[in-house]
C-alpha cells in the first residue's frame, strides 16, 4: 500500500483544526450580537495577546493534538509559545521580553507528570500565577496527576476537566474550551486597560495644567 504523500500528511491537521474552526463559528452563532461584535473589536484591539501552552512534549502520543490546539488559538489571531520554546518551567527565554502583558496566558494541559510538575511550579510564582489555567484528563483525577493537582491549593479554581478519550479522537470539547479560555482572557485584559485609559487621561491633564501654570 502506497504512503499518503507529504502533501497529504500536512492537509490532514489543517482540515482537523478547520473543522473546529467551524464548530466554534457554529456555536458562536447561539451568541448574542453584541457578544460577537465586542469579541471582534477585542481582538482587533489586542493582537499581541500571548498564550503560553504547556503540556505533552514531542515523545508524547499526544504532542499532535497540542500541536492541533496551538493552530487553532492562531487560527484567532493569538501568538502561541510552547513550554520547549525556552528551556521549559520558570527559565522562560527572557524575563524581559515578556514582562508587563507580553505573556497574557498559561494553559496547561495536565496529561503527562512533567505538565503537572511545570504547572505546580508556574503555581508558585506570583507573578505568573494569576495567569495560569490548567486542564486536567477527566481519568487522571484519581490517579497521581489528579492528587498532585488536588493537594496544592495553589491550584484551586484554575483547575477545568476533560475527556482525554474524546481528545483521543480530536474530539472539539478540549480545543474549544481552551479557545474560549483564551477568549475570555483577552476580554478581561481588555477591560482592565478600559478602566486604566480614564485615569492616565486625567493623570496627563493634571500634568499639563501643572505645566502651564509654572
Amino acid at each position: 500500500m502506497r504512503k499518503p504523500s507529504k502533501v497529504a500528511r500536512a492537509a490532514v491537521p489543517k482540515k482537523i483544526i478547520e473543522n473546529w474552526w467551524l464548530r466554534f463559528e457554529l456555536d458562536a452563532r447561539r451568541l448574542h450580537p453584541q457578544v460577537v461584535e465586542t469579541r471582534k473589536r477585542v481582538q482587533q484591539q489586542l493582537p499581541n495577546f500571548t498564550v503560553w501552552l504547556g503540556g505533552p512534549g514531542r515523545h508524547s502520543p499526544f504532542y499532535k493534538h497540542r500541536k492541533l490546539i496551538k493552530g487553532l488559538l492562531e487560527r484567532d489571531g493569538f501568538r502561541v509559545y510552547f513550554s520547549e520554546d525556552g528551556a521549559g518551567g520558570l527559565n522562560l527565554p527572557s524575563r524581559e521580553k515578556i514582562e508587563g502583558h507580553a505573556l497574557s496566558l498559561i494553559i496547561i494541559l495536565v496529561i503527562t507528570v512533567g505538565a503537572a510538575g511545570e504547572a505546580v511550579e508556574f503555581a508558585h510564582d506570583d507573578w505568573l500565577k494569576p495567569k495560569l489555567r490548567l486542564f486536567l484528563p477527566r481519568e487522571f483525577q484519581n490517579g497521581y496527576v489528579g492528587q498532585l493537582l488536588s493537594h496544592k491549593q495553589l491550584l484551586r479554581g484554575k483547575t477545568s476537566i476533560f475527556s482525554l478519550r474524546k481528545f483521543q479522537r480530536f474530539d472539539p470539547e478540549l480545543p474549544l474550551r481552551t479557545l474560549e479560555t483564551a477568549i475570555d482572557e483577552r476580554f478581561e485584559q481588555e477591560r482592565k486597560i478600559a478602566m486604566i485609559r480614564p485615569t492616565r487621561r486625567l493623570n496627563d491633564e493634571t500634568k499639563k495644567r501643572r505645566r502651564n501654570r509654572n
